[in-house]
């Protein structure tokens, strides 16, 4: 992603904004709990602490929500782990000052693509005025797609600011005729034999270990019954499941082979 330097600075501060919400909620929480013992984690409680936290204004509303769902869960998932007893169970901590938390755009909202050109919306309160900064990013020309889902602006020291986009994509006509066999799995995603001998594994692990997390949330919820439409909490799961599998996950592949796997 190519942003210039007025450009960085903005997103940066915003970014720095979904920090101090982050641990503005987790220090909020924590003050609850010293006065009444409990960490409501309601999202009424919660959006009710946010409404005091000047820098939720800084940044894109449903991005602002999507920080608030982050601290929810993962207190749900200390909660848990305390409930088994588990002596890894730690109350959420704050993260660094300096650390730039990510943006997310979900749903078609709050962005806009025009060939390389991507414009990310602050909505209208921002302090400075600022509505909205556009960014070039690079992507793959040999892939069309015919809609953007959602966009996630993240920052690291190697690479800088990313712009990672979620699409509906066209379908690809094979460049070559090498053919490859793929198998697919779960504790291993997918199994790859190229001609040559050479095999690529990509675990699952993390996506597992997130399926069954999901699997146990769902448990605690009335199910839907088939020809009805989902109840809101049922619904309100599987979006956090698609956004924590598009955002969480990692999965490197493991060649057991020398050289770099090449397709034509």
């Amino acid at each position: 992603m190519t942003v210039k330097e007025e450009a960085q600075a903005i997103l940066l501060d915003a970014m720095q904004s979904a920090t101090k919400v982050y641990n503005g909620l987790i220090w909020n929480l924590r003050e609850q709990y010293k006065e009444t013992g409990k960490s409501p984690i309601s999202k009424s409680n919660v959006n009710k602490i946010m409404k005091d936290l000047p820098h939720c204004k800084e940044y894109y509303s449903l991005s602002a929500q999507a920080t608030r769902d982050e601290v929810i869960q993962a207190y749900k998932s200390y909660f848990t782990l305390h409930k088994n007893r588990d002596a890894k169970a730690r109350q959420p901590g704050f993260r660094r000052k300096t650390t730039y938390s990510n943006l997310r755009y979900y749903n078609g909202y709050g962005f806009k693509l025009d060939g390389n050109k991507l414009t990310l919306s602050f909505g209208l309160h921002k302090t400075s005025g600022v509505k909205n900064v556009e960014v070039e990013i690079q992507h793959r020309s040999d892939i069309e797609f015919t809609r953007v889902i959602n966009v996630l602006i993240t920052y690291d020291k190697k690479h800088g600011l990313q712009a990672h986009l979620v699409v509906d994509t066209k379908a690809v006509t094979a460049l070559g005729k090498r053919v490859v066999a793929v198998d697919l799995g779960e504790t291993q995603l997918l199994t790859a034999m190229l001609g040559d001998g050479r095999t690529l594994m990509y675990s699952g692990r993390e996506i597992k270990a997130l399926r069954r997390y999901w699997q146990k949330v769902r448990r605690k919820v009335k199910p839907p019954v088939e020809g009805q439409k989902k109840s809101r909490r049922y619904s309100q799961i599987d979006v956090k499941e698609s956004r924590q599998g598009a955002t969480g996950c990692t999965s490197l592949p493991v060649i057991l082979s020398t050289g770099a796997p090449r397709l034509a």
